[in-house]
């Protein structure tokens, strides 16, 4: 099921009443999950949580040790975060998971070196709130807060504040009109546009407006049951969207059929043009997983799942990038058991992360130079090779020695009376010591199974030796 399904039937309920050579590569390593990536020039605004530790903003700068920007008291694996950045400005939007569907939203903003300060929230908030950011500017979503908190039978009325990462320059709000939930911000010349959610009885209907000092402006396209949202605006004015179906669950469920799709409207026009991306959006779950798609300069960066492959593997993710048109598309990065994560862009640099194979950690790859035509970044699977075929028992315990090119980690499970054991090495071939049985030893035989995360398991029969 869509993670947002619950905060969206509750918004429902309460708006209704109730070249490689060319390109410089870098990888970082950062503690546990990556949430979301912004670019702040120098460097990045990571959005992460640390293995057993709490959600954190830091900023990543080459040949510095992290900055810290927020420290929060999230820990749940549920809870959203959305990052907007530039050399001068940054902002945060968090929204906790609640077990109802509601729970209290955050903004902050500021210089993109920090401090940042809270500039809105919500007791109960609805949806994530969007933020936005292009040089100095920052926007964010005030209201649409659920009322009362406790237990909400309407909103409160929403607006886009535009603000500078200074505090001292006055902001400005664009009132928006009753019953709707700005759900995405894009900000590009003077204004920008706004994805709007318009909940009813009988469907989710949903716009995008443009909006301006002035105010709020016209309407560039909307959609009956369906979620139409802006990515982005091209340099050459091309404003790019997603559209959500909410009938369909998984992106790749029906091979023809995809839930989440891009697509273009020319600037001075009203037609929309589908985008081909060359496969499904990774990310159906349009309200709270930003980081799918992205735009910078002249190109459409996605990530995409490719259905028909083996019955058993799982699906091919990509992330590629494009013209306005779908023409020169290139794969930048690929994996199947090991994939690209999220992806985050900034003129002709773009950033992609992944999980570590021999760790809870995450490496982040930026690309400085968007021109890889040289072939894809194939994303290792983490492999592990079970090499030892027989094995002296010495001390009720053997040694099997296990190879892991990528390096790997997982749990090893003997059965028969043995039990398992969590194991993690680095690349290269390591010792697995394993405390086998008398009953065990009495048979002369061990059958092993590596559960291998990120990998394909793999199984072998280990001959015992007095």
């Amino acid at each position: 099921m869509l993670r947002w399904a619950l905060p969206l039937s509750v918004a429902l309920a309460v708006l209704c009443g109730a070249q490689i050579a060319t390109a410089a590569r870098s990888t970082t390593t950062v503690a546990g999950d990556v949430r979301d990536v912004a670019f702040t020039d120098p460097g990045l605004a990571v959005a992460h949580q640390p293995p057993r530790g709490s959600l954190t903003v830091e900023r990543f700068v080459a040949g510095s040790p992290p900055q810290p920007l927020l420290g929060t008291s999230l820990r749940g694996a549920d809870d959203q975060v959305q990052l907007a950045g530039s050399a001068q400005a940054l902002a945060v939007g968090l929204l906790p998971d609640g077990e109802d569907g509601t729970a209290a939203s955050r903004v902050f903003a500021g210089p993109a070196s920090g401090p940042l300060r809270e500039v809105a929230g919500c007791e109960a908030g609805l949806l994530l709130p969007p933020v936005a950011v292009t040089g100095a500017r920052i926007a964010w979503r005030e209201g649409g807060c659920g009322d009362p908190p406790a237990r909400p039978t309407a909103t409160t009325a929403a607006a886009i504040v535009i603000a500078a990462a200074d505090p001292a320059i006055a902001p400005t709000r664009v009132a928006l009109g009753p019953a709707v939930l700005p759900v995405s911000i894009v900000l590009a010349g003077a204004g920008g546009l706004v994805g709007l959610m318009r909940p009813s009885f009988f469907a989710l209907d949903s716009e995008v407006r443009s909006f301006g000092q002035g105010g709020a402006g016209a309407t560039l396209t909307a959609q009956r049951g369906a979620l139409v949202l802006p990515v982005g605006v091209l340099a050459d004015g091309t404003r790019v969207l997603s559209l959500a179906r909410l009938d369909l669950e998984d992106s790749d469920r029906d091979d023809d059929v995809c839930a989440t799709t891009l697509f273009t409207i020319a600037a001075g026009s009203a037609q929309r043009r589908e985008l081909p991306t060359g496969g499904c959006l990774v990310a159906a779950d349009a309200l709270s997983d930003p980081q799918a798609a992205r735009v910078a300069g002249d190109r459409v960066y996605a990530l995409v799942r490719n259905a028909g492959r083996a019955r058993n593997a799982p699906p091919l993710t990509s992330l590629v990038s494009m013209r306005a048109d779908g023409g020169d598309r290139r794969v930048h990065a690929s994996g199947s058991y090991r994939q690209p994560l999220g992806v985050a862009a900034d003129g002709d640099r773009f950033a992609f992360w992944h999980a570590r194979c021999s760790d809870a950690d995450t490496d982040l790859v930026v690309i400085d130079g968007a021109t890889q035509d040289g072939g894809p970044a194939q994303i290792a699977t983490c492999r592990a090779r079970v090499l030892t075929r027989v094995a002296r028992v010495r001390g009720g315990r053997i040694s099997i020695r296990v190879r892991c090119p990528a390096g790997c980690r997982g749990v090893a499970v003997y059965a028969r009376g043995n039990g398992s054991r969590r194991f993690a090495f680095a690349p290269g071939t390591h010792a697995l010591r394993l405390a086998v049985s008398r009953r065990t030893r009495r048979r002369g035989r061990l059958r092993l199974t590596l559960a291998v995360e990120g990998a394909p398991g793999t199984s072998a029969e280990i001959r015992l030796r007095r």
